[in-house]
């Protein structure tokens, strides 16, 4: 056998193998429209997911809306007010009516107000006992004891940045209605 290679004789006779071969055809580019069903899939995939998380965060920052207000409020309320107790206490009535149905917080005062701030605290509730039931001794004192302030405000803090509130009643603004106490 011989093998067929560029020979002078190929090249004479006009049997050029380069003259045979034909041009190379470049493909067209690939495109990137349209996209493939699984690349739509995964675009709709991160849009839910992105959808979803920031629906998550507008919810927890309103949900907690109601407690930031309630906290700015609770420092402004100074021992050189008359009735620091009643707007203590207003404060909390206030903070619990964004988070409770009013019908089971609104009517509570005295042993039954407190028990009920005791069972809505998330740890050990020992923390705030003395000092709100000092702040209920307090509003039916025609004048308070201004010594007893610094533990009534910390108490009021500490219930309001440790009280497990309930998502399930809409919430907002810390109600600005005035509170009857009577």
């Amino acid at each position: 056998m011989q093998s067929q290679g560029i020979t002078p004789s190929n090249v004479a006779s006009g049997q050029d193998p380069l003259a045979q071969l034909r041009d190379i055809h470049v493909p067209n580019e690939v495109s990137v429209w349209p996209l493939d069903w699984g690349w739509w899939c995964l675009a709709i995939a991160v849009i839910i997911v992105v959808a979803w998380t920031v629906k998550a965060i507008c919810a927890h920052i309103r949900f907690n809306k109601p407690r930031k207000q309630a906290l700015k409020l609770l420092n402004e309320i100074s021992q050189s007010q008359d009735n620091w107790p009643l707007a203590l206490n207003t404060l909390l009535k206030r903070t619990a009516l964004s988070y409770f149905p009013n019908d089971n917080v609104a009517q509570l005062h005295g042993d039954a107000w407190q028990t009920f701030l005791h069972s809505t605290m998330k740890k050990d509730n020992s923390k705030i006992t003395q000092g709100i039931s000092l702040l209920l001794e307090n509003s039916y004192r025609q004048t308070p004891r201004d010594a007893d302030f610094e533990l009534c405000q910390q108490s009021v803090r500490t219930w309001i940045t440790n009280a497990t509130f309930s998502k399930s009643k809409s919430y907002g603004k810390v109600h600005t209605k005035e509170v009857n106490h009577a």
